[in-house]
């Protein structure tokens, strides 16, 4: 008889602990442990303490509900429902973008009525012929560009689509894996005032091509019922701790500062998992199932096995600037905006306090985060990245000088931000087909696989909610 009690879950991010959540809910007769490498859980969905300034967020970060029940109450019931904010209907999501030298407030799609009328008759014509038939989902096309091209013409994607993609990617469209375009908002564009939108949005075909060119004025009869939430008091921190606290209460053992040294296999199976911990290491037997809810690439050496020789498209290097404005950013409702102009290295700005109200300090200050992106391998250490995060702030009208700035930190990311192109895609592709090939029973890897379309946290705990709540040994 199997007498197996151990479950492993490997990646302490939110994503780990939602499926320790889920497995000691479901399966109490189970010794749940996760196995995190950092000092903290929760990953980028934990917050950071600045001594002077308080609490921030590791750039944007709010929770979207999966729409599966089970998933999302796991989820809410870490707070109390008083705890948390709920956002809804027009309110989910007020993203803006900075085009053409102008931040957008009205909507986070690029506007073509900005462009010279002969382009921009040039664009809806091309536009106009791609309306007869439904637009190709990512998953069907061979590349950004392809997907755009089915999607829009070659007129809007080649004046309008690939400049930006260069910005955002330092890339071309074709370079890019059609799942990219899932990350940042360009599946539509903005062609027509409210009034003829309203009219024209009977049709699905214009309507998944064209945008509603005011968000907060957009009927609610076309927003999705999923919700936002983030918790009433400003810091993600607060639910992370919130989540152990009820692991720990369950029995969870989690592991902090460890990570897995060795694996050992039979037959098919995983039989052990070692750990080296802070200055210690120990053996976790009697494994039921072994959860990877990280990336394969620590995976595949631990099986002994060796992929294909393959270079990786390496990651954009990323710092993120946090300030402490004297007074409100100017970016009106807006949650957080996208640059998409060339010039510029913001990629996105965070206004806390535009969903988050306890997020305005007691001293009468306004958090924000600016990302900035750099290309791969790029040394930070002579820049002044405050005083450019400024400089760039005051260009796009959020803040009018340097008087306005309070406090500022930087902080810069140790593994940057990752560039789906087809070549990195292909070789994730190939490490998780040589697992695959292993065909081992106990083994689940499920997280994120931007591959595949599964990119954001509720496509992720979707993807793992199905994994574990289908492997069929749970007896």
């Amino acid at each position: 008889m199997n007498t197996s009690r151990n479950v492993v879950i490997v990646g302490g991010g939110l994503p780990g602990l939602f499926s320790a959540l889920l497995i000691s809910d479901r399966y109490p007769g189970f010794q749940v442990h996760v196995i995190e490498r950092d000092t903290t859980l929760g990953g980028l969905y934990n917050s950071f303490k600045d001594e002077q300034a308080g609490w921030f967020d590791h750039g944007m970060h709010l929770i979207y509900e999966s729409s599966i029940e089970e998933v999302d109450r796991h989820i809410r019931q870490a707070l109390d429902e008083k705890d948390w904010i709920v956002l809804e209907g027009n309110r989910k999501d007020i993203a803006g973008l900075f085009y053409n030298r102008t931040l957008h407030q009205d909507s986070p799609y690029i506007d073509l009525r900005e462009l010279p009328e002969h382009i921009r008759r040039e664009c809806l014509s091309d536009l106009c012929l791609q309306l007869g038939h439904a637009p190709h989902k990512a998953g069907n096309c061979s590349s950004a560009r392809d997907f755009f091209l089915k999607r829009f013409g070659a007129s809007i994607t080649d004046r309008v689509i690939e400049p930006v993609l260069s910005k955002l990617w330092n890339t071309d469209g074709i370079s890019l894996d059609p799942m990219a375009t899932r990350v940042v908002l360009m599946d539509r564009v903005c062609l027509y005032d409210s009034d003829t939108m309203d009219d024209l949005m009977k049709s699905d075909l214009i309507r998944s091509r064209i945008a509603f060119p005011k968000q907060m004025e957009l009927p609610l009869r076309y927003r999705s019922t999923q919700r936002g939430l983030y918790p009433r008091q400003y810091g993600m921190y607060r639910v992370i701790e919130a989540i152990g606290q009820t692991l720990v209460g369950r029995g969870v053992r989690i592991h902090k500062q460890a990570e897995v040294r060795e694996i050992v296999r039979a037959d098919g199976e995983i039989q052990k998992v070692h750990v080296r911990g802070p200055g210690a290491e120990f053996v976790v037997d009697d494994i039921r199932l072994l959860h990877w809810s990280i990336p394969l690439f620590g995976l595949v050496p631990k099986f002994g096995l060796h992929s294909a020789p393959a270079r990786f498209d390496p990651p954009h290097t990323q710092a993120c600037v946090y300030f402490l404005l004297h007074a409100p950013p100017e970016m009106g409702d807006l949650y957080y905006f996208y640059c998409f102009d060339p010039g510029y290295h913001t990629y996105r700005v965070t206004n806390y306090s535009a969903y988050c109200p306890d997020a305005r300090l007691p001293e009468g200050t306004y958090p924000i985060c600016v990302e900035l992106h750099f290309e791969a391998g790029a040394s930070l250490e002579s820049m002044d990245l405050a005083a450019l995060a400024i400089r760039e702030l005051m260009e796009f009208g959020v803040i009018e000088s340097d008087a306005g700035v309070a406090f500022s930190r930087v902080e810069v990311s140790r593994v940057g931000f990752p560039v789906l192109t087809l070549n990195n895609s292909r070789i994730i592709g190939q490490l998780r087909e040589l697992v695959d090939s292993q065909g081992i029973r106990n083994l689940i890897t499920a997280g994120q696989a931007p591959e595949r379309g599964i990119f954001f946290l509720h496509d992720i705990l979707e993807h793992s909610y199905n994994a574990i709540v289908n492997w069929q040994d749970w007896s």
